[in-house]
């Protein structure tokens, strides 16, 4: 079912914020604050739920502005699904995500718009860790090769602006347990698309104790399962590469020739 009561505009708007959530409408709700709290308003929400939650759908009446879209699509499981369809129902000139347990800090699209232009470029930022009763932690990613997605993922998708063009072009990976965001930017690497950061701190990745299926994986050891199967997607084009990556499988305590890697 589509709940959806858009404004006609003259212009697009400059972002489209995809917000996908499941079963959590307390953090949904603090997400949503963070996107009404904005000193920047050209962007539109699209809220895509995989769950008819009557809770769920409170919060989005509660919050949701006439100019954004509410989806409920009980049918699809997993971010990768919800996102596919928040992209499809993109008409900001870049798309950017935010995950329901996560949050903007009022002046992070503002921000943003500094550096955000018409080219293909895909961009990102820096990003603070927030842990519920310390101080917060900057993260700062600039120092990362962009080859380093190649071991690992360093970009949470809440750091990530992509013309929207580029976006409906590659959909998620749906059928993965896990790590579809950092399969996603893999895809968008192998396509030849500038990656460019920048040294904005934005977005709030809270942690501690959170249910996602990237902490499942972590908590029930198939981590490394899930690592080993985005390194077959995707297999590394060096030798150098291919001993990262054996390094990497260690510390989930797995091994695997580098031939395979």
């Amino acid at each position: 079912m589509i709940d959806k009561d858009k404004i006609n505009k003259d212009m697009n708007p400059s972002l489209s914020i995809i917000l996908t959530t499941h079963n959590r409408p307390i953090l949904l709700a603090r997400a949503l604050q963070s996107l009404c709290s904005q000193e920047f308003d050209d962007f539109e929400i699209i809220l895509c739920a995989d769950e008819g939650l009557k809770e769920t759908k409170e919060v989005a009446l509660k919050y949701l502005r006439p100019a954004d879209s509410f989806v409920c699509a009980p049918r699809i499981r997993g971010p990768a699904g919800t996102r596919n369809l928040g992209m499809s129902m993109a008409s900001g000139r870049h798309v950017c995500f935010l995950d329901d347990d996560d949050s903007f800090p009022a002046t992070y699209l503002l921000e943003a718009t500094n550096f955000l232009s018409n080219s293909n470029e895909i961009h990102f930022c820096n990003y603070y860790q927030v842990l519920e009763g310390q101080e917060n932690v900057k993260v700062d990613i600039g120092e990362f090769p962009i080859e380093r997605l190649m071991v690992a993922n360093f970009i949470p998708n809440n750091a990530l602006f992509v013309p929207t063009t580029i976006a409906q072009k590659y959909p998620f990976d749906v059928r993965l347990q896990s790590h579809e965001d950092w399969d996603w930017l893999l895809m968008l690497n192998s396509h030849g698309y500038v990656f460019k950061h920048h040294s904005l701190f934005g977005p709030n990745v809270h942690i501690g104790g959170i249910s996602s299926r990237n902490n499942n994986a972590k908590n029930s050891k198939s981590i490394g399962l899930d690592f080993l199967s985005i390194y077959r997607k995707w297999p590394a084009q060096s030798e150098d590469l291919k001993i990262a990556r054996s390094e990497m499988l260690k510390e989930f305590e797995m091994g695997a020739p580098t031939r395979f890697l």
